[in-house]
C-alpha cells in the first residue's frame, strides 16, 4: 500500500491538472475572456454581442 503521504500528493496533483483542465476550457469556450472584457470594458451594461464583434470582428452578413 501507498504511504498517507503519497496518496495526499496524489490527490493534489490531481486537484492541479482538474484546475488546469477547467482553465483550458474556459479560454477555449471564451468564458475567460468574456470575464476580462467585462472587467475592463468601461460600459457599464456591456453585451456579449459587443465583447463579440470586439474579439472577432465585425459580424458576418447572413446571406438569404
Amino acid at each position: 500500500m501507498k504511504s498517507a503521504a503519497a496518496m495526499q500528493e496524489a490527490v493534489k496533483q490531481i486537484r492541479r491538472l482538474a484546475g488546469l483542465s477547467r482553465a483550458v476550457l474556459q479560454e477555449i469556450f471564451d468564458e475567460r475572456a468574456w470575464q476580462r472584457f467585462v472587467e475592463r470594458s468601461s460600459k457599464p451594461g456591456a453585451t456579449f454581442s459587443d465583447f463579440l464583434r470586439e474579439r472577432h470582428g465585425r459580424p458576418r452578413q447572413r446571406c438569404c
